[in-house]
């Protein structure tokens, strides 16, 4: 009975701590309200974030259509430089709840500040179930309360930065994971779970290329044993696989540079 009480004790203040980051977070990357929205719609800023929203407009408008060829950019028009996944996704979810036109940006412009709210909540309470409160606290802080953070995850951003923090922390715990495994049985859960972390990370943000070549490093020096370096392999090997199909349903004219998601990936 002891031993019950301990442990709803240490759930309850994990509850606790996750509700209070989420709500402080939460405030912090919503305080620009008055700003970002005016007479209820939204105001985006006219650079990153105006442009997503014809992406995710237009993936909304014509789906599962993306707009990877843009006639208006440039003189002839030119090839978008992101990835599709960031933008495909919200316009998929916005459009499974039946929203178009501008009333699909006034909900669009919350997944920013609601992302970034839920990852600092979550990475505190995570690092506070392994290594104590304290540093969990510490932890979910570090998330909630920088300005460069809270930045890119304000009300009314709908740029990709903001995911970039998850998926780095999702593709360091998976090599973590497989990493701490030192049995010889190859286990391709493990493989798949990789391969998705890392496939996401590059179809969300091709910068996070470097952050793919730091994973497969650590997974080289801190592999235990051979069956955790083939879990690797397969994870990268699919990974792989999955850009160089998206990239053979693309033109030959395609744009072969490390800001378009291809062969340089």
């Amino acid at each position: 009975m002891e031993n019950d009480g301990v442990r709803r004790t240490a759930t309850l203040v994990l509850v606790v701590l996750w509700i209070v980051l989420f709500v402080l977070s939460l405030g912090l990357r919503t305080a620009n309200s008055r700003a970002a929205i005016h007479d209820g719609l939204p105001v985006l800023s006219p650079n990153d974030d105006l442009y997503h929203a014809k992406r995710i407009l237009h993936s909304i408008d014509h789906y599962p259509s993306l707009l990877r060829f843009d006639p208006d950019r440039n003189v002839t028009g030119a090839w978008c430089p992101w990835p599709p996944l960031w933008d495909f996704s919200i316009a998929s979810l916005l459009r499974a709840l039946g929203f178009t036109g501008i009333d699909a940006l006034a909900v669009a412009i919350w997944v920013a500040p609601l992302l970034g709210a839920i990852f600092a909540a979550t990475l505190g309470v995570a690092i506070a179930w392994r290594m104590g409160v304290p540093a969990g606290l510490v932890a979910g802080l570090g998330v909630a309360v920088p300005m460069p953070l809270i930045f890119v995850s304000q009300l009314a951003r709908l740029d990709h930065h903001v995911a970039e923090g998850p998926l780095m922390v999702a593709i360091a715990a998976t090599v973590a994971w497989i990493a701490g495994d030192d049995s010889g049985r190859i286990r391709p859960g493990r493989a798949l779970v990789l391969a998705i972390a890392l496939t996401s990370a590059l179809f969300v943000q091709t910068a996070l290329l470097l952050g793919c070549g730091i994973a497969f490093g650590a997974l080289l020096l801190l592999a235990p044993c051979r069956a955790r370096l083939v879990e690797g392999a397969i994870g990268f090997a699919v990974s792989a696989l999955a850009i160089g199909a998206y990239r053979l349903t693309l033109p030959a004219d395609y744009p072969e540079s490390a800001w378009f998601l291809g062969v340089p990936h």
